[in-house]
């Protein structure tokens, strides 16, 4: 593949993901030619990267020697600095950021607020610090550089100068997924640990349309469930997860017989996950104050499936990936062994990307996973 076309990135990422697939038990993933191996133990680390070589070598790949580090405890990769303690920015990159002069025209904006959003998981109430930035952006609104666009400017740069540390999801135990809804957006958190000593693993919110911001108040907290176990799909998918709430009719709700059409939709978009839902007063609810954050609005693709961050889901792919390989993957409420096949089975299709395997699979779990 020559260099310079436009499908080259994505013909090198489909080849490297039939490399890497080629050999069944290596932990890795790459981002073009950036391969990354990781391993809960020297021993097994050892024997995947013996592993990698082999799968190299069968299609005739190169590695240079000089370009490759071994048995880090941390690394830097895409711009994100991992450790055994979580995740934090690339510190030259928070340095590139930090020396950037005060924008003098709307594209001088642009990459400043483009730079700053690719950390923006690292930024409490990132879009309402910006959008004294992102309304220059703008059409029709005319270049002035005032005393709030200053102190938006300021403000991304001093927080991405103390980020917080982004915790790891531990998939041996529950995950905590606190969700919340306002007259305008809703907004929910993942963590893991004791309520009140949790720690967060990711977040999110979300606008609402006009349409959507005119629901009733039991339907806006809904969709604040759905709008967030889509979007954290990846972690909770296949295992337990509590759902704390400061709506309390939700606790019963989805027990409740009489449910109009879009409420019972929504029921059935649930019953797929193993869940609990629990009533949590609004001023213990973190997720409260991520609702009354106004954020951009997303177009219908982005609204029903939000990007998660791509480290994570990664390393959430690999997990599910194993745990199926070994036969350790099971729905802890399912009634029967057949609804633990089949979740494995529609896990392996979404998970794995060996194309050639995906035919294998029985055609009610191909059309489940939306493959013909």
């Amino acid at each position: 593949m020559p260099f310079g076309l436009k499908s080259a990135p994505a013909t090198m990422a489909k080849a490297m993901s039939m490399v890497l697939n080629s050999h069944k038990g290596i932990r890795a993933f790459a981002y073009l030619d950036d391969v990354i191996v990781h391993s809960p133990d020297l021993k097994r680390h050892i024997e995947e990267i013996r592993l990698l070589f082999q799968a190299m070598r069968k299609f005739h790949l190169r590695i240079s020697p000089q370009k490759c580090a071994y048995l880090r405890k941390e690394v830097t990769y895409l711009g994100h600095h991992i450790s055994d303690k979580g995740v934090l920015p690339d510190e030259s990159k928070v340095a590139v950021l930090k020396r950037m002069p005060v924008p003098r025209n709307v594209k001088e904006v642009k990459s400043f607020v483009a730079f700053a959003s690719y950390y923006r998981k690292f930024v409490k109430n990132f879009a309402q610090i910006a959008v004294p930035l992102t309304r220059l952006t703008k059409k029709d609104v005319p270049f002035r550089w005032t005393s709030q666009e200053q102190l938006a400017f300021e403000t991304l740069k001093n927080s991405l100068s103390n980020p917080p540390l982004l915790k790891y999801p531990d998939f041996s135990q529950d995950f905590n997924l606190a969700t919340d809804a306002s007259a305008y957006a809703v907004g929910a958190i993942l963590s893991q640990g004791p309520i009140g000593q949790d720690l967060p693993i990711a977040f999110a919110s979300k606008t609402l349309s006009s349409a959507q911001s005119r629901w009733s108040v039991i339907e806006r907290e809904t969709f604040g469930i759905i709008f967030a176990v889509k979007h954290f799909f990846p972690y909770i998918f296949g295992r337990h997860v509590k759902i704390y709430t400061d709506h309390r009719p939700l606790t019963w709700l989805f027990n409740h017989k009489d449910q109009n059409s879009k409420l019972f939709r929504w029921s059935l978009e649930l019953s797929k996950f193993d869940y609990e839902i629990i009533y949590r007063k609004g001023v213990n609810n973190p997720a409260d104050h991520l609702s009354r954050v106004k954020m951009g609005s997303h177009d219908k693709k982005e609204a029903e499936f939000a990007n998660v961050d791509s480290l994570h889901v990664l390393q959430t792919a690999g997990s599910h990936s194993q745990a199926i390989a070994d036969g350790s993957f099971r729905n802890p409420t399912s009634p029967n062994s057949f609804d633990d096949f089949r979740l494995a089975q529609q896990s392996s299709v979404i998970m794995n990307s060996r194309v050639q395997e995906v035919n294998k699979h029985p055609k009610e779990v191909m059309r489940s996973c939306n493959i013909e």
